[in-house]
């Protein structure tokens, strides 16, 4: 078996939600500190799931004006006003960092069907962004003339992927409930029985 080269593990792959969310949850935690304010849990869980769609470098300039401009605790909405005017920007240039990253893996890898694809799997957020688009087969359909449209598609799907991952239970939930939604008991039981299968004996 060929030995993994080690320039395929170095692959430039943006953070994922998960890891930055561990990195909100420290430095929130230090901010409240700092101004001696007391966090719930649940308060805390709001403020990580309110800023994990901004990059960790906005996320340190805010941090630090907080500490440097402001007198008391800083709401969710200040500490997104504080990450700077220029938050939009800043997405759109992680998306484009993706968009390369997605762009090399093709050059190096090809396009092969996913169930025969044995590499290492894309960063989530890439993934989703890349299926909105046809995939890595979709990637590489991209001509002179489709490139503007592709590009963006990829973009937009890739600043969404965060709130799509978050939303997907919270979705899957809601629709089960209401497939079953004003069934008794009786009813749930006698649906999840085969159609063959025999009845119970008294």
């Amino acid at each position: 078996m060929e030995k993994q080269s080690a320039d395929r593990l170095t692959i430039s792959q943006p953070e994922t939600e998960s890891e930055l969310k561990l990195w909100l949850v420290d430095k929130i935690t230090q901010l409240s500190e700092c101004f001696g304010e007391e966090l719930t849990s649940a308060r805390l869980r709001a403020y990580t799931e309110s800023l994990v769609e901004l990059s960790r470098e906005q996320l340190r300039i805010a941090f630090n004006r907080a500490l440097k401009e402001l007198k008391f605790f800083p709401k969710i909405a200040e500490l997104r006003e504080l990450a700077g005017a220029n938050a939009k920007d800043a997405r759109l240039i992680e998306a484009e960092a993706a968009w390369e990253a997605a762009n090399r893996y093709l050059q190096r890898y090809g396009v092969v069907k996913y169930d025969r694809d044995i590499r290492s799997p894309l960063d989530s957020r890439i993934d989703y962004a890349l299926r909105r688009i046809g995939g890595l087969w979709g990637l590489n359909q991209v001509t002179a003339e489709s490139y503007p449209f592709k590009f963006k598609e990829f973009c937009e799907a890739y600043q969404l992927a965060p709130m799509a991952s978050h939303m997907a239970l919270q979705l899957g939930e809601k629709f089960l409930l209401q497939q079953f939604a004003g069934k008794t008991l009786p009813e749930l039981n006698k649906s999840q029985k085969s159609p063959g299968s025999p009845k119970s004996r008294v």
